[in-house]
């Protein structure tokens, strides 16, 4: 695999992550924690294509948003492991977004 081809594929997960966060997400779920600005969201893609190790950062913490976060990648469908030398590895990945407040 090439580099331009390792970038498609990283775009198009990274694509592909926003879109089922958009389409996932309750912003319901939150409203009574009047959270805004970035947060961090970290997981796992282990050997066997499953998510673990999720880890949520922002300003303000929030069980209801945790509780949101690892309900939507839950619900993602199975993951390619991460290949090193063609053999699968655990690979981390960062997401970071922003919530905003339609006030």
């Amino acid at each position: 695999e090439s580099m331009t081809d390792k970038n498609k594929i990283k775009n198009c997960f990274q694509k592909n992550i926003q879109d089922h966060f958009t389409k996932n997400f309750d912003p319901e779920s939150i409203m009574e924690d009047n959270l805004k600005g970035k947060v961090i969201v970290r997981f796992n893609i282990s050997i066997d294509g499953s998510i673990d190790n999720i880890a949520v950062q922002s300003r303000k913490k929030s069980k209801n948003l945790n509780k949101e976060i690892v309900k939507i990648l839950t619900k993602l469908p199975y993951l390619s492991p991460g290949k090193l030398n063609g053999l699968p590895v655990n690979v981390t990945y960062v997401f970071p977004f922003n919530l905003t407040t339609d006030e």
